[in-house]
């Protein structure tokens, strides 16, 4: 997996027509749904932090993910997009929707820094993170994919 990292810090784009997204508390049925369809420890970071604070987030039954919390930075994880119903086109917009989103939410609460976890193979994921001015910051070998305690 490649691991993606933004500072958050002085960012002020949101999108122009952005989808609407809906922050939780706790995960929803249509989340939790969307959630059994992911392949598990996909697209998924935990904190150090015995009880992080978390938030869920969707747009619609096509897109979810959530939002963890860990001192001054914030992960996006449990990403899922349902590519099927998701047209190429708007892909950046959904993630930068997300991303917008989690940015509120988690600055509000301390965190300037976003990571979002990538798979090796998704070129078009790569390229919305990279579009909404995400770097790559290191990759994670396969032994370490399933791993809970980053």
């Amino acid at each position: 997996q490649r691991v993606f990292a933004a500072d958050m810090r002085d960012r002020t784009d949101s999108p122009k027509t952005a989808p609407k997204v809906v922050l939780l508390e706790q995960p929803d049925a249509i989340w939790l749904a969307s959630a059994r369809l992911q392949t598990p420890g996909e697209y998924e970071v935990d904190s150090m932090r015995p009880e992080p604070t978390r938030a869920f987030l969707r747009i619609d039954d096509i897109t979810i993910a959530r939002v963890v919390l860990c001192g001054d930075w914030f992960a996006l994880d449990r990403l899922w997009l349902d590519r099927s119903r998701i047209p190429a086109a708007d892909l950046e917009a959904l993630v930068a929707a997300l991303v917008s989103a989690a940015s509120a939410w988690a600055t509000a609460r301390g965190a300037f820094f976003a990571w979002a976890l990538v798979a090796h193979d998704d070129a078009e994921l790569t390229r919305a993170f990279s579009a909404i001015g995400f770097n790559e910051h290191y990759v994670r070998d396969s032994a370490a994919t399933n791993r809970r305690d980053l």
